[in-house]
């Protein structure tokens, strides 16, 4: 992007976004910290899922419900449910923040927990 194109924008403003579309948490990282100084148990980068964009991390986080975390099976079906649709709000959030980041000049790009589970 052409940094003429770009908006003035704020960690607040960013953080307030992502609120206004139902996000809980919001935490914003250095990528050059994470870079130079990945978890030692997991140690991934930013540049080893691009490399471009590596400037700045926007984590996200949603709530479960509490109602879930009184289901004490693993397997069973309603807490999978319950938890599913909170992990597809997160997405749909993260969605709307990547295009109103874009629209105001700053590229994303969402990572899913899928593609930074140690599995």
């Amino acid at each position: 992007m052409v940094s003429a194109f770009q908006s003035v924008l704020t960690a607040e403003q960013i953080k307030t976004k992502a609120q206004e579309l139902g996000v809980d948490l919001v935490g914003i990282a250095d990528g050059s910290v994470l870079e130079n100084n990945p978890p030692p148990e997991f140690p991934k980068k930013p540049s080893d899922i691009t490399e471009h964009d590596g400037g700045k991390v926007i984590v996200l986080a949603k709530r479960y419900t509490s109602g879930t975390t009184r289901i004490t099976r693993w397997d069973e079906r309603h807490k999978y449910y319950n938890d599913e649709l909170t992990l597809t709000m997160l997405e749909e959030a993260s969605l709307h923040l990547v295009y109103w980041l874009e629209d105001e000049g700053y590229p994303g790009i969402i990572i899913p927990p899928t593609h930074v589970d140690p599995w």
